[in-house]
């Protein structure tokens, strides 16, 4: 009798969540996307007003020169091998 009681629980209990999720699952998927679309909207947002923010010209060459690097570096001249035919 046990063994049918635990079973028939677990029974209510999965077709219950499932019910559940039937029901809020298109909300809260409605929710998380709305949520994105403001996230991509802001980003989009920022981008432009950055865009307009910028001084440069378009056509304006702008040149930016990297350090030179520090590390010595070193050639190392292979020695040629000869190898004796026996």
């Amino acid at each position: 009798m046990e063994f049918i009681q635990n079973v028939l629980i677990i029974l209510l209990v999965f077709f219950g969540l499932r019910l559940l999720f039937k029901m809020f699952m298109p909300r809260i998927m409605a929710w998380a996307a709305k949520k994105a679309m403001e996230k991509v909207s802001n980003r989009m947002r920022n981008a432009g007003a950055q865009q307009q923010a910028d001084t440069t010209r378009v056509g304006d060459v702008e040149i930016q020169r990297t350090r030179p690097s520090r590390r010595a570096t070193r050639r190392v001249e292979a020695e040629d091998v000869d190898f004796e035919e026996l």
